[in-house]
């Protein structure tokens, strides 16, 4: 495995992180909880997931 692999890897892991954990992130970082705060997290989390999704299998 070289480095980008590794690094693909790591941010799977973080855009389900952050898709799992929106509303307690959401809270701590626009200080609020609702659809627009939610919205720049979960947007995130799943252009990471499926970027890395397709890097690591080559789909």
């Amino acid at each position: 495995m070289d480095n980008s692999t590794i690094l693909w890897a790591i941010a799977l892991i973080l855009g389900i992180l952050l898709n799992i954990f929106i509303g307690k992130l959401a809270v701590f970082i626009f200080k609020k909880d609702g659809t627009a705060s939610r919205f720049p997290i979960r947007f995130i989390g799943i252009v990471l997931v499926l970027n890395s999704i397709s890097h690591l299998f080559h789909i």
